[in-house]
């Protein structure tokens, strides 16, 4: 018979081992917690303390147009950030891609860098190799009609290659009839009265659709109504009035608005003769003559008004206009009669 073998019961550890070894465990703990710490710091810095990329806003009309015997693709900058064709420019990189019938291809900027600002026009073409982009029209050499049935241009942002506009447009069909224009500059937009025009209170008079500017002396131009919102008005400074310190000249409509109405307002100025011009739905309405010098630097402060007003002469949520106000656009050209007029005919936009 075997005897039966008894298991030695371990030793037991003396007070200065059981410190060390708690000591030890607490060493592991420690290290373990600063170890999943670092972790979770690398990991949240990636993905949320990374700083995130804005792209380019900018709002874009195209179509295709017939100039000559070729057509183009216009790609007019109605509002928005400025960007850039090219390796250098201002504002965001951006590039257009092209596709009719067999060929498919990025554009090639001419000149081979293009910024484009709101109220800039640029004209896609093609040629025997390539799709070419180009400010002015006047430069275009060795245009070809479009292949195919369809044409599809689309505006990307570089830095990430986002899409910031597309459209498609079938070719052969009726195409966006081309204006002659001038130096000078236009704005126009369309605006409604949901309320009484007349004001209630004195943060709505001058009710104000569009200003370049927060202030009487520094306004470049202004699209406005008088002061007790019963006439239209336009405002403009040239470069001589602002090199010699004047204020912008105002031109006023014969009648106001109505409530729940829509029109679209119209100011221009012709650098040619100096002339601005006010425009309600299409026809002209006021005009009178100032210089030849040109519209004055912007002063860096273009708002669109609306129920919340603007800033101006230093205080917030001035020159209310209650209502709506859509589709503002600024030209750095001058538009004359009849293209003022198409506007108008195509409506609210």
């Amino acid at each position: 018979m075997t005897p039966m073998q008894v298991r030695e019961k371990p030793p037991e550890s003396s007070p200065f081992e059981h410190a060390v070894s708690q000591l030890i465990s607490s060493i592991l703990i420690v290290s373990l917690a600063v170890a999943l710490g670092a972790i979770t710091l690398v990991v949240y810095s990636d993905l949320i303390l990374k700083p995130i990329e804005k792209s380019a806003y900018i709002a874009v009309e195209g179509n295709v147009s017939k100039p000559a015997e070729y057509e183009v693709f216009t790609l007019r900058h109605l509002q928005g950030d400025v960007g850039y064709f090219g390796n250098h420019g201002e504002g965001y990189p951006l590039y257009i891609q092209a596709s009719s019938g067999s060929l498919s291809a990025k554009a090639v900027p001419d000149p081979a860098e293009i910024t484009w600002k709101p109220g800039m026009i640029l004209y896609v073409y093609r040629n025997t190799t390539d799709f070419v982009v180009t400010d002015d029209l006047s430069t275009i050499a060795g245009a070809q009609k479009f292949d195919g049935s369809e044409i599809q241009v689309s505006v990307v942002d570089s830095t990430n290659d986002i899409l910031i506009y597309s459209k498609s447009q079938g070719i052969g069909g009726p195409v966006e009839e081309e204006f002659a224009r001038g130096p000078g500059f236009t704005i126009y937009g369309w605006e409604r009265f949901t309320s009484p025009p007349a004001p209630t209170s004195s943060d709505q008079h001058w009710a104000t659709m569009v200003v370049d500017g927060n202030r009487d002396n520094n306004r470049r131009f202004h699209l406005q109504h008088n002061q007790l919102n019963n006439r239209f008005e336009f405002a403009l400074r040239t470069t001589q009035m602002a090199t010699t310190n004047q204020q912008a000249r105002w031109i006023q409509s014969p009648s106001g608005p109505q409530q729940d109405v829509w029109y679209c307002i119209t100011g221009t100025y012709n650098q040619t003769d100096g002339r601005i011009r006010l425009y309600i739905n299409g026809n002209e309405v006021s005009s009178s003559t100032l210089d030849s010098s040109g519209i004055a630097p912007s002063p860096g402060f273009y708002q669109i008004g609306g129920p919340q007003g603007v800033t101006f002469s230093s205080v917030a949520n001035q020159r209310k206009l209650l209502g709506d106000v859509r589709g503002v656009t600024t030209v750095e050209e001058v538009l004359l009669p009849d293209e003022i007029l198409s506007i108008y005919s195509k409506g609210n936009p």
